[in-house]
Order: structure tokens, then sequence, then C-alpha cells
């Protein structure tokens, strides 16, 4: 996921290569801000024409940016990080203030390297602590698990003298993690928590003047600063297709469903991508309550959620709604609807 959403190619010839490993690839984008953006890629490889986490953005608004490109989701292995970070660190500009910004496992990035990196503050969004089975209970990303990421936990002696951490307090496991790594370094990692963003917290600052306007605020005090950007990014959440995906879900879990699908029929009447976003909410859903995730996605006639409501009637052996959600897909997609266009509930 990219801090902006476009399918504009990016001008490849504003961007260096500083130095290349088998998992990460490290680039430098040069602009004329004031502060250098060292962003990390989450574990969601770049598309096509992205070049960096966080390139329509830095691009659009000259900021100069080192970013650590992953090539699969490894969590940034310690040691072939640390080696890219120190062949680079001469090549970095010395008199620009460091902020360092990543969400999920680029948020355990910026915290883990701030240190080495001289962040002068760090932006992490739902960051994990470790995933390392034998530090933390979080089977969420057990799967990409490596021995080299033994061991491989936020210590104190990782983090810079300036943390920020933006968390759904509301999401279990997001908390247990954001608290994990704020028990490392108290007096320097401000927690902010936020509600109804589910684990993408990071769409709260998508677009570029948001994202450019929590930067801005970092400047601030930390006391000012953590007050200020929580207002901004309360302020924000109604406009995140999340918020509804994650509002629905907890009303469906409560038993509300006539309310929750009208929660999430008028999300994706608001925004075509909050039907991708109710399907990747209600997929995830699925693994634990499958009911649940098909009651999610009812009241949604977008092409994406009718064939994820498909692949959830499959599972739950009902073939005759699925062939009729896939057949009633086809004739959505066929319509072809322009980005502008909302989508209709049942």
């Amino acid at each position: 996921m990219n801090s902006e959403e476009s399918s504009d190619p990016v001008h490849v010839a504003d961007i260096e290569i500083l130095a290349e490993s088998e998992h990460t690839k490290v680039v430098f984008a040069r602009g004329d801000s004031e502060y250098l953006l060292v962003t990390f890629s989450p574990m969601r490889q770049a598309g096509e024409h992205e070049a960096f986490w966080a390139d329509k953005f830095a691009l659009k608004n000259r900021v100069t940016t080192l970013s650590f490109v992953a090539k699969q989701a490894h969590w940034y292995p310690n040691a072939d990080t640390r080696r890219l970070i120190r062949a680079i660190r001469p090549e970095l500009p010395t008199q620009l203030r460091r902020v360092l910004y990543g969400f999920s496992m680029g948020g355990y990035a910026a915290l883990k390297f701030s240190k080495l990196l001289a962040a002068d503050v760090v932006l992490a969004f739902s960051p994990q602590f470790s995933i390392d089975p034998n530090e933390i209970d979080d089977e969420r990303f057990r799967a990409n698990f490596r021995p080299y990421n033994r061991r491989m936990s936020i210590e104190a002696a990782d983090l810079s003298t300036r943390s920020m951490i933006v968390f759904d307090r509301m999401h279990t496991l997001d908390r247990l993690n954001a608290l994990l790594i704020r028990k490392q370094q108290p007096s320097t990692v401000a927690l902010l928590p936020v509600r109804y963003a589910d684990h993408a917290t990071v769409n709260l600052v998508l677009g570029s003047d948001i994202l450019k306007r929590v930067i801005a605020l970092t400047q601030q005090r930390p006391l000012l600063a953590k007050r200020s950007i929580a207002a901004l990014l309360h302020s924000q959440r109604k406009q995140s297709p999340m918020y509804y995906a994650s509002l629905g879900k907890r009303l469906h879990a409560s038993g509300r469903h006539k309310l929750a699908t009208r929660v999430l029929a008028l999300a994706a009447e608001r925004s075509p991508k909050s039907a991708l976003a109710l399907s990747v909410s209600a997929s995830a859903v699925a693994k634990t309550d499958l009911d649940t995730a098909i009651h999610m996605l009812e009241g949604v006639d977008s092409p994406r959620a009718l064939r994820t409501l498909a692949g959830l009637y499959m599972k739950a052996g009902n073939l005759q709604h699925a062939a009729e959600c896939l057949a009633r897909a086809e004739q959505r997609s066929n319509k072809r609807p322009s980005i502008d266009e909302p989508l209709n509930s049942k």
C-alpha cells in the first residue's frame, strides 16, 4: 500500500539506487525539503508504478527521501539491514532533520533502526514488536518467520530519542505490540491510539496534505505534538474506508446485523475504495467467523465484494449463492464504472 494511491508512473529519473542486497533495495530521491524522510515499505511489495513507499507524496512535494524497499515480507533482517545502513550513511545529507515513517512491517523497521539512522522522530503505524513466536504471542505473521528473524524484538537500545506509534486501541494484537514497544523506553515512545481503523491505521494519513501536516506537527514540543496529531487523526477517521469496515465488523460481532449492513453499504456507496477495504476486512474475519464475514458483504454490490462473498459462500457450502454472486460480479464488471461512479447497495 502506498501512502498516495495513483496510477501515474513515477519519474524514475529522479531516483537513485544507493545500495541493494538479497532482501532489500535502498533508493534515494533528492528534493528541496527541510527534512529527510526515511521510509520502510510494508510487507506488500511495490506495484508496477511504485518506486518506493510514499513515493507519490515525496515526489509531488519534492521531499528528499531515503527509502528501504523490501523484496519480500522479511521484516528487515537485522544483520542485512544494518549492513545496508552503514553502507549508505556517508551519502546522506547531515544538515536535514530526519523523519522515519513506516506501516506494519515498515513501522517495525522504522523503530528498530531509528537510533542507527539518527532519527529525530519516528512515525510508526501499527508496528510489530516482533514476529518471533518466542518473543510474542501473535500468530498473524507466523508464516513469514524465518531463522534470520530470531530475537528480532525492538529493544531500548534500538530506539531514537522520540517515537510516535499510531494503533487501533480496539485491535487487541496491535495494542499488545504497541504496549510492548513502549515498555522498552516509556519516556520517549508516545502512543497515539485511534478507534475503528483496524490494522490499517496508515489510511488515516492517505493524501499529501494530511501526511504533510502530521510531519509538520512533529516539530512541536513532544506533548503538544502528540495532542495535535491525535486531534488531526481523529478528525480524519471517518474519511477512511476502514473506519466503516471496522465499525461494521464490530456491529456484526455484537449481533446488530441490520445496522452493520447499512453501515457497510453506505461505505461502499461513498467510495469505490471502501468496497476493497470491506472485502479485505471480511476475508480476515472469515478465518474465525464465517457467518459474520458473509453478513458483512451481503449488502455491498461491487465486483470485488461480490467475488469475495462468492468465495465465502463456497466455504459455507452454499454453491447456489456463490454462483449468483459470481454472475452479479460479472454483470457489474461489464458496466466498467469510472473511478468517480458510486457503488450501489442492494
